[in-house]
């Protein structure tokens, strides 16, 4: 079969295809129109092309057993996972779709809205980004209606408190030993498990929650703190927090009832 480029491919030539040989070609074009575009994963082909992965940690590695592609998902030397693909057109799409998850979250990070569920944004850039490949090609997008997102702004809240601990920090001098306990609490991340998570995730975060409100009845951020911009983002932590417990209580009573 001639190797044409990508773009002259439909999805029954596609389907048609069984030379390994033309694949690879093909998977390699895709590869590379992939690695031409901005915020793409790192993309890497071995010496004799016959093996293709993406990222370095973990190792997404695709490769062609003389039947199949096949999908190996290694991390940290451990074989995490395999998939075995029966067109080359299944592997396209599944490419497509890491490629285009990553481009998302890339997004979402740097557009992110505070105390909201991070996949909002993320999955309608997804779905956005979908658009603009073949449908032939196109990965499955979100069924954004009827999905169910998790708006919930505790594990801001408490790298905002990490955050405001260390500012407040610098001016110990000019806080009460009370206060300094306290910052020292959110410092020293007591709360939190050596693997970053943090135990007992409920009952530790009213404990920081109180800690938190304490820290902010008792210190004239203003006065302290030179930074208007971290006065006011330190009180608007403050008000979501507030609100937080308020909407808590008002569902903790309508379930009892």
């Amino acid at each position: 079969m001639e190797n044409k480029q990508i773009g002259l491919y439909d999805y029954d030539d596609i389907m048609k295809i069984e030379d390994p040989e033309t694949l690879k070609s093909l998977l390699l074009q895709i590869l590379n129109l992939c690695l031409q575009t901005k915020n793409t994963p790192y993309m890497h082909v071995s010496n004799d092309g016959t093996e293709l992965s993406l990222g370095s940690e973990p190792l997404d590695l695709y490769f062609f057993d003389s039947t199949n592609w096949k999908n190996t998902l290694i991390e940290r030397g451990t074989l995490r996972g395999t998939r075995t693909f029966y067109s080359i057109f299944d592997v396209v799409q599944n490419i497509l779709d890491n490629w285009i998850h990553s481009i998302a979250f890339s997004y979402e990070l740097s557009h992110r809205i505070r105390y909201q569920d991070s996949r909002r944004v993320a999955f309608y850039k997804y779905n956005e980004l979908c658009l603009s490949v073949p449908l032939k090609y196109r990965p499955i997008v979100y069924d954004l209606k009827n999905m169910t997102f998790n708006d919930d702004p505790r594990l801001d809240l408490i790298e905002d408190f990490e955050r405001y601990s260390m500012i407040l920090y610098k001016y110990k001098t000019q806080l009460t030993y009370r206060v300094q306990e306290i910052i020292a609490y959110f410092i020293n991340q007591a709360y939190r498990e050596r693997s970053r998570g943090i135990a007992d995730f409920d009952n530790a975060f009213e404990v920081i929650s109180n800690n938190f409100i304490e820290l902010y009845n008792q210190t004239d951020i203003v006065r302290i703190v030179p930074s208007q911009k971290i006065s006011k983002e330190f009180t608007n932590s403050y008000e979501v927090l507030k609100n937080y417990i308020r909407d808590s209580r008002i569902k903790n009573y309508s379930s009892s009832k």
